[in-house]
């Protein structure tokens, strides 16, 4: 798994953290949708897009 940094405009007291640790599954989706989405492939972005819309509502609500 690659680290992703963002460039915030906001001051670091700002920026939302959230109370529990990342989830894994959301991590690794990540990973591969900015992946797809660097190596140009759209098919595969939007199916990892597909993809963290099912894993957020099965194991997020």
């Amino acid at each position: 798994m690659t680290n992703v940094q963002f460039n915030s405009p906001l001051p670091e007291e700002s920026v939302a953290v959230s109370p529990s640790a990342p989830c894994a599954g959301c991590a690794e989706i990540k990973a591969k949708h900015y992946a797809s989405v660097r190596d140009g492939n759209r098919k595969k972005a939007e199916a990892t897009a597909v993809a963290m819309g099912r894993h957020l509502r099965a194991a997020h609500s």
